[in-house]
């Protein structure tokens, strides 16, 4: 990454002068070293391709209009039989990206040979399968002009077939090295197979990009960082939210990665939002006025909205009749409220104290 914006010489003074706003590289930084994020390059951007240069990628769809979910094994092995026999002046070069806990590998098997290497923890599969067929162009020699590329990644056979100025850089990286080897009188072209299938050169690309385990390119691509900041950011902030059990909060909403969304009229929502953290005007009054708590008359115990909604017999009838039986505070208030929360509320006259 940028060592200096991260840590700037003069970081200090900003320890020194509170008031001052430290700058954005600093503290990212300090996001950072807390995450125990170590420094890492982000990988560049390739220059766009001149106007004047047209990028023609041959692709070849044979299995394109065979869905998974519907075609066995034993048709994709005879479909690409007759496929390789049809193309057979071409060398096949089969490619595959894997990701998993903590390791990240790509391979190319080419004949008998096959280069394996490991990505970052940080790239992502489709980094991992893009990369793949970067290193394959790269590993092409002279002896044989015509080679066929194939891959398991549909979004990598996306974007190589959408190439443009915001593409990813290892798309235009292979855009580019296409565009070197074809002026060397290459031919290449691009194949979606389908993977796990039994095809042979596809299975043994894919144990090899699990077994990955020399780096030789120590790249994240800029997307790929901020992804994977934002998911260890969403952990950090997980881990806090949780140690905090007795936020009346935590028991409606235990999953900071996404926001409740809902399809309620404002002052629905706000009802909503009051009952859930447990303050309404009935319940806290008391606070603004110094006055004791407020008692409920049957139960002779202090009224809370948990007493209201669920404890209190008084409202045993309106409870049955709008819940049915066994009902739980998260049931009413949860990410999805009870359908008839609010007439609930309406049937007990609690809807106007909130």
């Amino acid at each position: 990454m940028h060592y200096k914006v991260i840590n700037p010489i003069y970081g200090s003074l900003f320890s020194l002068r509170l008031s001052f706003t430290p700058i954005f590289g600093f503290r990212v930084g300090g996001i950072l070293r807390n995450l125990n994020i170590n420094d890492f390059p982000i990988l560049e951007k390739v220059d766009e391709f001149p106007p004047w240069k047209d990028i023609k990628l041959n692709f070849i769809d044979d299995f394109e209009h065979l869905p998974k979910s519907t075609t066995s094994t034993l048709v994709y092995r005879s479909i690409f039989y007759e496929h390789g026999h049809r193309l057979s002046n071409y060398e096949p070069v089969f490619t595959d990206g894997s990701k998993s806990e903590g390791h990240v590998g790509t391979a190319v098997a080419m004949g008998n040979t096959i280069v394996s290497e490991r990505l970052h923890k940080f790239c992502s599969v489709f980094t991992s399968e893009i990369y793949g067929i970067y290193l394959a162009l790269t590993k092409m020699d002279s002896f044989n002009k015509n080679f066929i590329v194939y891959t398991d990644s549909k979004s990598a056979i996306e974007a190589l077939k959408k190439i443009n100025t915001l593409s990813h850089p290892l798309a235009l990286k292979c855009a580019e090295m296409h565009q070197y080897l074809t002026e060397k009188g290459f031919t290449i072209a691009f194949c979606w197979i389908p993977g796990h299938a039994g095809i042979s050169g596809n299975e043994k690309a894919d144990q090899a990009s699990k077994t990955a385990s020399l780096m030789l390119e120590n790249f994240v691509p800029l997307g790929d960082a901020l992804q994977a900041v934002r998911i260890l950011i969403l952990k950090k902030w997980q881990s806090i939210w949780d140690e905090q059990q007795v936020n009346k909060l935590h028991e409606f909403h235990p999953s900071v990665g996404h926001a409740i969304i809902s399809n309620l009229y404002r002052r629905q929502d706000v009802i909503l939002t009051r009952l859930r953290i447990g303050h309404t005007r009935l319940t806290h009054k008391h606070l603004l006025c110094s006055e004791p708590p407020p008692m409920c008359s049957r139960c002779q115990s202090i009224l809370s909205v948990k007493h209201i909604l669920i404890e209190c017999p008084n409202f045993n009838i309106f409870r049955l009749n709008r819940f049915g039986r066994n009902i739980t505070i998260r049931d009413l208030l949860g990410e999805n409220p009870h359908q008839n929360l609010f007439l609930f509320l309406k049937d007990i006259g609690f809807d106007k104290l909130i």
